[in-house]
């Protein structure tokens, strides 16, 4: 079922409705953010980002093991730190 959304000052919008759930055509969403400031854009963006990143925690319990790893060789000196200077200067 196509519906329509209109507020005045804002452009007429087509829905399309799946049940209880309306949702908007994705382009005519992007044509609705172009309307936004920079940073209503960039919060957007962020949110959009975050939604996308969910937890898995099997890649997380891989990543506080190989820190806990990186701790300890560093404790037992089989690794050393180096400055920011040196790494930047490694790929230039």
């Amino acid at each position: 079922m196509l519906q329509g959304a209109f507020a005045p000052g804002r452009p007429y919008i087509a829905m399309i409705s799946l049940g209880d759930i309306i949702m908007a055509a994705p382009n005519d969403l992007f044509k609705e953010t172009l309307n936004l400031t920079p940073k209503q854009k960039v919060e957007l963006i962020d949110k959009m980002l975050s939604s996308l990143d969910t937890p898995d925690k099997e890649i997380d319990k891989l990543w506080a093991q190989e820190a806990e790893n990186r701790i300890s060789a560093f404790e037992h000196e089989k690794i050393k730190a180096v400055t920011l200077k040196e790494v930047l200067e490694k790929y230039r």
